[in-house]
C-alpha cells in the first residue's frame, strides 16, 4: 500500500507542482511519510474565491476532498470552555483556512489521479485573479 501511495504522490506533484495557487506541506529528509493524507495549502489570496468554495468546485467535478484539520481554537467546545476566538492562533488559522486533502488511497487508478489532477487545476483557474 506505502509504495503505492509513494506512486500516487509522485503523479499528483508531478500534475500540481507549477500551479502557484498551491503550496505543499514541507517534507523533511529525516522524517517518514505514510502518504495517508494528499493535503494542499490553497493561496486564496491569488483567487477570487475562499477554500470552501474551490473545494465545492473540485467536488463538483466528482473528486471526494477532506478538511484535515481545522484549526482546533476553533472548534465550539475549546471556543467555549476556554474563549478562544478567530485572531488569536493567525498561524494556524492560515493553514485551516486554506488547506484542503486530495485523494490518496492505495486502489486508486494512474487515471483517477489524472482527473483530480486536471479538476484541482480547472478550479484553480476559474477563480484565478
Amino acid at each position: 500500500f506505502h509504495r503505492r501511495r509513494v506512486a500516487l504522490k509522485a503523479r499528483l506533484d508531478a500534475g500540481l507542482r507549477d500551479v502557484r495557487e498551491i503550496e505543499f506541506p514541507v517534507e523533511r529528509p529525516w522524517a517518514g511519510h505514510a502518504y495517508h493524507l494528499y493535503p494542499i495549502i490553497v493561496r486564496t489570496e491569488m483567487l477570487t474565491a475562499d477554500r470552501d468554495t474551490i473545494m465545492n468546485a473540485i467536488q463538483a467535478e466528482n473528486i471526494g476532498i477532506g478538511i484535515h484539520f481545522r484549526a482546533v481554537h476553533l472548534h465550539p467546545f475549546y471556543a467555549d470552555t476556554f474563549g478562544f476566538h478567530r485572531g488569536m492562533f493567525p498561524n494556524a488559522e492560515y493553514y485551516s483556512d486554506r488547506t484542503i486533502s486530495l485523494p490518496l488511497y492505495p486502489k486508486m487508478t494512474d487515471d483517477d489521479a489524472a482527473d483530480v489532477v486536471e479538476a484541482v487545476r480547472r478550479a484553480l483557474t476559474y477563480f484565478r485573479r
